[in-house]
């Protein structure tokens, strides 16, 4: 059709600006309009998922073949670069996961344990009654030693849930106390934090099998896997080393100082006992 000048109001009709051509074979067609039922059409190809194998409902990657090379290096390289990469894969199930198998490993061997001491508590008595030695009173300890035992592993399996998440929530909260940001959520921390506790809790339980040695070098992982923990807290709270490493080992001093008032007390007690029963 051609230009067509826009009309003035009195049927006068607007020249076309100074060297203005009109397009051959005038303008097209407007686009058509969408479809009746008002939706939005794909575009040609269809829609492709992300990469990356999807994510979970709790958020993080919903693939666990990484988890065990994310242990080695928690455990192996803990700084703010190893945490930050695992940030993306954090998920409760996750967590759970590795709680669980802490768990799992300390019920089989407590059950163990237990297992055997109550097989030598029983030898024990039996050599105390052929000798005439063993009387009502050694009979009530034994017994509440064999309930102790019999309880050990339902509390192994139990404890680390507590703890873990008791001991992540006070680190938690001293990290806020002590400038972490605000935006840092918990989930994130207590996967970072069980990515040191599930393998190190793990080599911590089987050597405490080995007698005093075993308890010894338990003590030590627990402290390296505390330094894990405010190694990550640099990447989870945006915190400075210092602080972050502040953080993790409060509760640490905390329970420290709580134990060695109790076993002072006990002493106290004992020996006030002890010196009043003597004649």
């Amino acid at each position: 059709m051609g230009y067509q000048p826009p009309s003035q109001p009195g049927g006068e009709s607007v020249p076309p600006p100074e060297g203005y051509t009109p397009p051959t074979g005038g303008y097209s067609n407007p686009p058509p309009p969408p479809s009746s039922g008002g939706g939005y059409s794909s575009p040609p190809g269809g829609y492709s998922a992300p990469p990356g194998g999807g994510m979970s409902p709790a958020g993080g990657s919903s693939n666990m073949g990484h988890l065990p090379q994310s242990y080695l290096n928690a455990v192996t390289k803990p700084n703010a670069s190893t945490y930050e990469s695992e940030m993306p894969n954090a998920s409760w199930v996750k967590v759970l996961i590795s709680i669980a198998i802490v768990a799992v490993v300390g019920f089989l061997l407590s059950f163990v344990t237990a297992g055997a001491a109550t097989a030598q508590f029983d030898q024990s008595i039996d050599q105390l009654r052929s000798q005439g030695q063993y009387n009502a009173g050694m009979e009530q300890m034994m017994n509440a030693l064999r309930g102790f035992l019999a309880a050990g592993p339902i509390l192994s399996l139990v404890s680390p849930f507590i703890t873990f998440f008791l001991g992540a929530g006070t680190q938690y909260m001293a990290a806020k106390t002590l400038g972490g940001s605000q935006g840092g959520d918990f989930m994130t921390h207590a996967y970072l934090s069980s990515l040191s506790y599930a393998p190190l809790r793990l080599a911590a339980s089987i050597v405490s099998i080995v007698p005093v040695v075993g308890a010894c070098v338990a003590f030590v992982l627990y402290i390296y896997q505390v330094y894990c923990v405010g190694a990550s807290m640099q990447t989870s709270q945006r915190m400075q080393a210092g602080r972050a490493q502040m953080s993790a080992f409060i509760p640490f001093i905390l329970i420290l100082l709580l134990t060695l008032c109790l076993c002072g007390l006990t002493v106290i007690l004992a020996a006030g006992a002890a010196s009043t029963t003597s004649p």
